[in-house]
């Protein structure tokens, strides 16, 4: 479930933040889901 999440939603919910012009909130978010992402993967 958690992986169905991070590769299914979240680029969803990033995507229509860029099309809606919040593009300065989408970013932030996309760097710290990629940080998120390379510690579990490491743990």
């Amino acid at each position: 479930m958690k992986l169905l999440c991070t590769v299914i939603f979240f680029p969803v919910i990033l995507i229509g933040m860029v099309v809606g012009g919040l593009m300065y909130i989408a970013f932030p978010l996309l760097i710290i889901g990629g940080i998120i992402a390379l510690v579990t993967l490491r743990s």
